[in-house]
């Protein structure tokens, strides 16, 4: 009889416990979402860009002192056109060879010009169906 009335205090008194704790995590979370209501109401007014914010002006500061630039592929949109209607159907050396044909002496790129290019930027192309070599 003594330990049945030992366990069921035991009992209660873990069901008390239990029962604060879910009342006191049940506060956090309503506190804690109202908080992550307000920060969002909050910032929805606020750019993203807005001056005032430190990591814009860094960007912008990279951005302006940032070496180099594009490759004269990606600068020439005729140029550009021109290599991407070549890309899957010549090796790099004759699209070099071809450049050097149809583009003045500034306007030409090297084969490894190609070949970094392909790299950076031309491997996400879908490859063309149209047979350039036959129209030579």
């Amino acid at each position: 009889m003594a330990t049945q009335s030992r366990n069921r205090q035991r009992i209660e008194f873990y069901a008390g416990r239990l029962a604060g704790a879910a009342k006191a995590t049940q506060a956090a979370t309503e506190a804690l979402l109202a908080s992550c209501e307000a920060g969002i109401e909050g910032t929805s007014n606020t750019p993203f860009n807005d001056p005032s914010n430190g990591a814009t002006a860094a960007a912008a500061f990279r951005a302006r002192h940032k070496s180099g630039g594009l490759s004269k592929i990606e600068a020439d949109p005729e140029l550009r056109t021109f290599v991407v209607a070549r890309i899957h159907v010549m090796t790099f050396n004759e699209i070099a060879k071809e450049v050097a044909k149809a583009f003045p002496p500034k306007r030409r790129v090297a084969l490894s010009s190609v070949h970094r290019w392909r790299q950076s930027y031309g491997q996400f192309l879908p490859v063309q169906s149209a047979k350039i070599g036959s129209d030579r």
